[in-house]
This record gives C-alpha cells, sequence and structure tokens, in this order.
C-alpha cells in the first residue's frame, strides 16, 4: 500500500473530467486516533460498531 503521502493529496491536479479510481486515497481511522490518543477499545461513540452493540 502506498503512503498517504504519496498520493494526489495537498498537491495541484487537474480535475478529472470521468471517474477515477486512481485518485481515491483511504485514510487509517488509525492515524487520528493516534492524533487525539484514542484506544481503539475506549472510542467516545455509541452505536454498531463491527456488528457487535456496544454501549
Amino acid at each position: 500500500m502506498e503512503p498517504i503521502e504519496g498520493k494526489i493529496l495537498g498537491k495541484k491536479v487537474g480535475y478529472p473530467q470521468q471517474y477515477s479510481p486512481k485518485i481515491l486515497v483511504a485514510v487509517p481511522r488509525s492515524l487520528n486516533r493516534e492524533i487525539y490518543q484514542l484506544s481503539a477499545d475506549h472510542l467516545p461513540s455509541k452505536g454498531w460498531m463491527s456488528g457487535m452493540p456496544t454501549n
């Protein structure tokens, strides 16, 4: 998997005229969890995550 920095984010590029999956960038949630010092076991959310009910 190519690092996010190697993608087109933050670069000047021409606007695509058609849908192009090549320009899509997956940003792992773990990056922001590290920045905000959140543990995957103790996320501040309620609802359904990974098909399991949470409090």
